[in-house]
């Protein structure tokens, strides 16, 4: 192999690896992107006392175009899914998403215990959390371990 040949098998390589990362920079930037966030906490008043323990959902628009979510919820093990028909929170659902604008729901931890027991759901389970938009897109959190015991 001389060196013309070389010259030319690194500027294919160059070539290929400039046209993937365009093509996934224009992927991204043409669909719509959302990240969800997981956790647990407690609401703060300045009246009364903090809230009993919450599970927070957030969604985070980092794309560049709005989006309507539609509903919110936990997927559970087995596939099942938890729909949050009336989570708490500063705005309600069917809500209008701007970009690098962001949207938080919580429930009661004890409320998800509760309704995961009745369903018998046991120990410790993973579960994660999601958003749908108005256009059927599904986003989802990261899987965290959630113990059911209350001990």
């Amino acid at each position: 192999m001389d060196i013309y040949q070389i010259i030319i098998a690194l500027a294919a390589m160059w070539g290929a690896v400039l046209s993937s990362y365009i093509a996934i920079r224009d992927f991204k930037k043409n669909n719509p992107r959302v990240k969800v966030k997981l956790s647990g906490g407690f609401l703060v008043f300045d009246t009364h006392p903090s809230s009993p323990p919450m599970i927070f959902l957030e969604a985070a628009n980092i794309g560049t175009f709005d989006i309507t979510l539609s509903s919110c919820g936990l997927k559970l093990p087995s596939k099942k899914i938890m729909y949050f028909t009336e989570p708490g929170g500063t705005q309600e659902l069917p809500y209008e998403l701007d970009p690098r604008k962001n949207f938080r729901v919580w429930m009661k931890k004890s409320h998800i215990i509760n309704e995961l027991k009745s369903y018998n759901f046991k120990g410790t389970i993973k579960i994660s959390g999601f958003f749908e938009d108005a256009v059927g897109n599904s986003y989802t959190s990261k899987t965290i371990n959630f113990k059911l015991n209350t001990e």
